[in-house]
C-alpha cells in the first residue's frame, strides 16, 4: 500500500513536471519566437482566435472612420485609418495581408497599408495594396512583369525590363523624344528621382516665412560645391519634452549627412521660446551638379524662423506650413493639380486663391482639397498664416526658382496625356475572392521602424476617402506575418562578435 502511494506520488510529480515544463516552452516560444516568425490575425465579424487577434492585432482607429457592428465586417469610411500590432520581440519584415471588399467610387482608386518609421514626423513607410489605375488604365499596352515590378509601355520599344532599366541608368535621354526622362515616364510605388537632369540652377533666396514644424527641401549643388546652411530656430516650449532638431542631407536615397541638435531645456523654461541658431557645412565630393534633398526633422514645438544660406534655392517637398508671418499676403508656386489646405486656428479660415480659380477654407479642424486642372505654374496665396499646405509635388517661394525633379506620379490625381509612353510600378494586382471580396498583401520593413511598449504602428490609407465620402471599405481579415533572426542567428552573432 505505500508502495502504490509513493508512485502515485511520483507520477503526480512527473505530470506536474511536465506540465510546467510544457507552460515554460510555450512561454519561451511565444516570447522568444525562437524560429524567427510568428502570424497575427484579426477576423471581421469578430471570432475566438487563442494565438492571434485578440491581444496582439489592436482595433481600427479612430472611431469616427470606422463602424464595427457585431456580426458585420468592419467598415472603413475615412482616411487614414490605423491598428496596432503587439509582438514580444522585434523583427525585421512584415507582411500584411488583408481580405477586403470595396465600394468605393472612381475618384477613390487606391487602397495602401504601411507602418509606422517615424514617430516625431508621424512618417508611414506607405505600400501598395490595389491601384485600379494601373490595373485599367493601360489596356493594350505592353506589359513586362519581374517579381513586383512592372513595366507599361504604349509601343513596344523594349523587351524586357532589365534592358529598360539599363537604358534609364546609362542612357536616359534617349527614351523620350525631347530628351528629358520626366515628360514620357510615370511612375508609382517606385523611386526614380536620382536620374533627374540638373537644367538650370535657380540662386538662393532668404526665406523669411516662418515654418512650422518638419519640413523636406531639394536643392541643386555644383560639383565639389560645399553644401553650407544657416538656420534660425524658434524652440516656442509648449510641452515638457525635449525638442531635438535632426537635420539630414540625402543623395537619391542614399543619407549622407545628418546632425542632431539635442535638447535639455524641456521642462526648464516651460512656455518661454527659446531662439537659436545652426549652420552647417559638408564637404561636397560630388564631380558632377547633383540634386540633393534637406530634411529638418522636428516637432510642432519648433519653428523654422529663417533659411539664411544655401546652396541653391530651395523647393519645400509636398508640405508647407507657414506661421507668424512677417509680411501678408502669402504666396508660393506650384504645377501640381491639386493642394490639400487644413488649419487648426479658427482665426485662419479665408479665401485662398489657387491658380486662376477662389476656394473657401471656411472650417478649421478639416481638410479641404482644392482642383486646379490647368496645366503649367499656379500660384497659392494665402491672406492668413497658420495653414498646412499639401500637395504630390513641389512648393516654390517664388517663380522665378521653381523646378520640379519629380515624376508624375499614377495616383488618384493621374491624368494620362499622350505624352506619357512609360509607367513603371512596384506593383501586384490583388486576387479575387469568392462575394466580391479581394486579398492584397504588402511586404514592409520593420526593421527600423517605430516599436512603443512592445507595438508597431500600421495603416490603411484609402486617399480622398474621407474628402470625397465615396463609399466605404469592407475589412474580413487582416493578417500579420512577422519575420526576423532565430535564436540560432542571435547565438552565432553572439559568438562571433565574442570570438572576434
Amino acid at each position: 500500500m505505500p508502495y502504490n502511494n509513493s508512485m502515485k506520488v511520483k507520477r503526480l510529480r512527473l505530470i506536474f513536471l511536465i506540465f510546467w515544463l510544457i507552460l515554460a516552452g510555450l512561454i519561451v516560444w511565444f516570447k522568444v519566437v525562437p524560429n524567427g516568425q510568428v502570424t497575427y490575425s484579426m477576423a471581421y465579424p469578430n471570432k475566438i482566435n487563442l494565438f492571434g487577434g485578440k491581444g496582439f492585432i489592436g482595433n481600427l482607429t479612430p472611431a469616427d472612420r470606422v463602424e464595427i457592428k457585431a456580426g458585420e465586417l468592419a467598415k472603413i469610411s475615412g482616411d487614414p485609418v490605423y491598428f496596432s500590432v503587439f509582438t514580444p520581440r522585434t523583427f525585421s519584415e512584415a507582411k500584411v495581408t488583408i481580405t477586403y471588399r470595396d465600394n468605393l467610387a472612381s475618384n477613390t482608386p487606391l487602397i495602401e497599408s504601411g507602418v509606422l518609421v517615424d514617430n516625431i514626423v508621424w512618417r508611414y513607410q506607405l505600400a501598395s495594396l490595389e491601384n485600379k489605375l494601373l490595373d485599367n488604365s493601360f489596356s493594350g499596352w505592353e506589359k513586362i512583369v519581374s517579381d513586383n515590378l512592372v513595366l507599361w509601355q504604349k509601343n513596344k520599344t523594349f523587351s524586357d525590363l532589365n534592358q529598360f532599366l539599363e537604358t534609364v541608368k546609362t542612357k536616359p535621354e534617349t527614351i523620350c523624344s525631347d530628351g528629358n526622362l520626366k515628360t514620357c515616364l510615370a511612375l508609382y510605388n517606385t523611386d526614380f528621382i536620382s536620374s533627374y537632369k540638373v537644367e538650370k540652377i535657380p540662386e538662393f533666396q532668404v526665406i523669411n516665412i516662418p515654418l512650422q514644424g518638419a519640413h523636406q527641401f531639394y536643392f541643386i549643388a555644383k560639383a565639389k560645391q560645399p553644401l553650407k546652411f544657416s538656420f534660425d530656430f524658434a524652440d516656442l516650449n509648449l510641452d515638457k519634452k525635449g525638442d531635438p532638431v535632426v537635420i539630414s542631407i540625402y543623395k537619391g536615397t542614399d543619407k549622407i549627412y545628418s546632425n542632431t541638435l539635442t535638447d535639455n531645456f524641456g521642462g526648464d523654461g516651460l512656455g518661454q521660446v527659446r531662439n537659436f541658431s545652426l549652420p552647417l557645412s559638408y564637404s561636397n565630393s560630388s564631380s558632377s551638379t547633383e540634386l540633393y534633398k534637406l530634411e529638418i526633422k522636428v516637432g510642432d514645438d519648433i519653428v523654422i524662423k529663417k533659411i539664411k544660406e544655401a546652396p541653391s534655392a530651395l523647393l519645400a517637398i509636398e508640405r508647407l506650413h507657414p506661421v507668424n508671418a512677417n509680411s501678408l499676403p502669402l504666396s508660393f508656386w506650384t504645377d501640381s493639380s491639386f493642394i490639400n489646405l487644413t488649419t487648426n486656428n479658427p482665426a485662419s479660415k479665408q479665401t485662398i486663391r489657387f491658380g486662376d480659380q477662389d476656394f473657401a477654407l471656411n472650417e478649421s479642424y478639416q481638410q479641404f482639397e482644392f482642383l486646379n486642372n490647368n496645366l503649367g505654374l499656379k500660384k497659392v496665396s494665402l491672406k492668413k498664416d497658420d495653414v498646412i499646405l499639401e500637395t504630390d509635388g513641389v512648393f516654390s517661394f517664388s517663380a522665378d526658382s521653381f523646378f520640379n525633379p519629380e515624376f508624375k506620379k499614377v495616383n488618384q490625381h493621374f491624368v494620362l496625356t499622350p505624352e506619357t509612353q512609360y509607367v513603371l510600378a512596384s506593383y501586384q494586382t490583388p486576387l479575387k475572392k469568392e462575394d466580391n471580396f479581394k486579398q492584397a498583401s504588402v511586404v514592409l520593413n520593420t526593421k527600423d521602424a517605430y516599436r512603443e511598449n512592445g507595438k508597431y504602428s500600421f495603416m490603411i490609407s484609402v486617399p480622398g476617402l474621407s474628402l470625397a465620402q465615396s463609399g466605404n471599405l469592407e475589412i474580413s481579415n487582416i493578417t500579420v506575418e512577422f519575420s526576423g533572426r532565430t535564436i540560432w542567428d542571435k547565438i552565432k552573432e553572439k559568438i562571433s562578435t565574442y570570438v572576434n
